[in-house]
């Protein structure tokens, strides 16, 4: 065996160098190399995880939504059952403080959040109907009194309580312009106003704001979702709030823009 065909088979080239070892040297990575690989990674984290948590909202509105069109609809299954009860004429339909009216949307009084309690089970079999979830909300199963879930009494305070409480405001009563007073029935409400009634809505008692969507609420300061008497949900924003309060005389507008 001659000496260049020895140093090969011995894992040398003919010049005495390592193959092994010169490889090994081609294929590793720089210090440069690594820390860009670092830095690249780091900048497609910073595009994609705003992106991931803004459709990750928009799944949870669109879910939100859908929560408060099924409630909308057990509501007018509500109303159907009780159409017996709601005939009274609007001259001489209850007022704001009075006794619970049955035969409306629900048997509560006006402004309530205890409406689920009219809803569950018979028109809404599945709770988390009142949970939106882009919030922390939640019912306790194991918070029973009177044979009723007492987290359907009330709603949470904001989209980060955790410690029990519905997601939803409800409103039987119109509290503004020339209905003031009127409890909200089948045959109440004029036809023309179906499509302005709201009954639902994403809850926004918020430590600064009232009926204007701010950081607590259930979407932020984005905006809310409102159900009405028609059946028909929208997503209100922020900037569209008075108006929205004005044509459905909820209440007075006052969400600075």
């Amino acid at each position: 065996m001659n000496e260049r065909l020895a140093g090969e088979f011995n894992g040398f080239d003919s010049f005495g160098g390592n193959r092994g070892a010169r490889r090994r040297k081609e294929t590793a990575f720089t210090l440069i190399e690594l820390l860009t690989v670092i830095a690249i990674i780091g900048i497609l984290a910073a595009i994609l995880i705003p992106v991931t948590r803004t459709v990750r909202e928009q799944a949870n509105r669109a879910s939100c939504q859908s929560n408060v069109r099924q409630q909308i609809l057990a509501m007018l299954l509500f109303a159907e059952d009780h159409e017996d009860n709601a005939g009274t004429p609007p001259e001489r339909v209850q007022r704001v403080g009075g006794n619970p009216v049955a035969g409306y949307w629900w048997v509560t009084g006006a402004t309530h959040d205890n409406a689920p309690l009219s809803l569950y089970p018979d028109y809404v079999e599945d709770l988390e109907l009142f949970i939106c979830p882009s919030t922390q909300n939640r019912i306790r199963y194991n918070l029973v009194a009177a044979g009723i879930y007492r987290d359907l009494e009330d709603h949470a305070s904001g989209r980060e309580d955790s410690r029990g409480g519905h997601s939803y405001e409800y409103f039987g009563v119109y509290t503004r312009g020339d209905l003031d007073g009127i409890v909200k029935g089948p045959n109440t409400v004029p036809h023309w106003l179906l499509s302005q009634t709201v009954l639902v809505l994403d809850a926004d008692d918020g430590p600064e704001l009232n009926n204007c969507p701010e950081p607590a609420n259930n979407h932020g300061e984005a905006g809310w979702s409102w159900g009405f008497a028609d059946g028909h949900v929208e997503w209100v924003t922020r900037q569209d709030t008075n108006d929205y309060l004005a044509r459905s005389r909820h209440a007075s507008p006052r969400c600075p823009n």
